[in-house]
């Protein structure tokens, strides 16, 4: 099915540091929308950030990212892009963590899942910090046998996610946030620089966890109480628009599967837009063959580092980046 592209997994044992070197990159995302689909949180952390200008440079040195964003109503209250030295990635007890961020696995009489930690400068002088929980409620779904390249990783399909984020600066803001999301960890083995745009999501019915990944390869990843099944999709109709950077993004997909499934998904709020990347709130429709359709609120996430090739597009996405070494910056090439 991967055809030498991506593929999913749901692994707790794959969820560590490869220690990959060169262009290969990973990521562990932490995804959250509240229960009322207004509250959404997207943090990520990366040992090589393929979305940095960076990324791209000669020298082979690596850019450790912290993203963060935290977005109410379709409005970013805090939002973060951060590069570090390359040093700063370091394997903390029971976790990884960047700088002062850091995310840890962590067991009480509750329940088992991941803490996240976040201290991180946001636009206009101020600061976020947060101590947010993803308690797991689903993990190890879905396994393969062998080496299986790149991989999307979903660690934690299905999590209880809470928390609190203190936004500082001219005044004190706090917030609390109580929602579902997922963990995942992408292994990506080789450079992304001829990479395909890439669009994928998830999606928390109350029976059903929906991941799917259109780009590469064409996947849908549905994970119930009893277990997982992988299906692949064919692309019926792709509607299309552009973001103010003039990159063209899906307004609406409607997949179709073998067995009879049907799937849309419809980006219906941008929470983040940037130069090769944009973050969309999105609504899930959902058809399994014999089934009445389902409705849920879930998250996009769609990317075209090819873009990045071009210098001047280069320029403008490093415009939006915070450096805490600055001596990284000698690595634009």
């Amino acid at each position: 099915m991967n055809d030498g592209g991506r593929v999913f997994i749901s692994s707790k044992r794959e969820d560590v540091w490869h220690r990959l070197v060169g262009d290969a990159y990973e990521r562990w995302s932490f995804n959250a929308i509240s229960d009322d689909g207004r509250e959404v949180v997207c943090i990520s952390f990366y040992d090589h950030c393929p979305l940095s200008p960076r990324y791209y440079s000669n020298d082979l040195r690596r850019v450790p990212v912290v993203e963060f964003l935290y977005s109410v109503g379709g409005k970013a209250v805090a939002s973060a892009f951060r590069e570090y030295s390359q040093a700063a990635f370091s394997e903390k007890q029971n976790g990884y963590g960047i700088g002062p961020n850091n995310f840890r696995s962590s067991s009480a009489d509750y329940g088992t899942g991941q803490l996240i930690s976040i201290d991180l400068p946001i636009s206009g002088g101020e600061n976020v910090t947060a101590e947010l929980e993803w308690l797991t409620v689903e993990e190890e779904k879905f396994i393969r046998d062998g080496d299986v390249g790149d991989v999307a990783n979903v660690v934690t399909p299905r999590a209880d996610v809470s928390g609190r984020l203190i936004v500082t600066g001219k005044r004190e803001n706090t917030f609390h946030f109580r929602g579902t999301g997922c963990h995942s960890h992408d292994i990506i083995r080789g450079s992304v620089m001829d990479e395909r745009s890439q669009f994928s999501g998830c999606a928390h019915f109350s029976d059903t966890t929906l991941l799917f990944m259109f780009g590469r390869d064409t996947s849908l990843l549905l994970i119930t109480s009893d277990g997982a099944r992988e299906l692949s999709l064919q692309v019926e109709k792709v509607s299309w628009q552009r973001n103010r950077y003039g990159m063209k993004h899906p307004r609406e997909v409607r997949f179709t599967a073998d067995d009879g499934t049907s799937l849309v998904v419809r980006p219906s709020t941008t929470i983040m837009s940037a130069v090769s990347t944009i973050r969309s709130r999105t609504e899930f429709e959902l058809t399994e063959s014999g089934k009445q359709a389902k409705l849920a609120n879930g998250l996009t996430f769609y990317t075209s580092p090819r873009r990045l090739r071009h210098s001047v597009l280069r320029f403008f996405s490093g415009l939006g980046i915070s450096v805490d070494d600055q001596r990284s910056l000698t690595a634009v090439p």
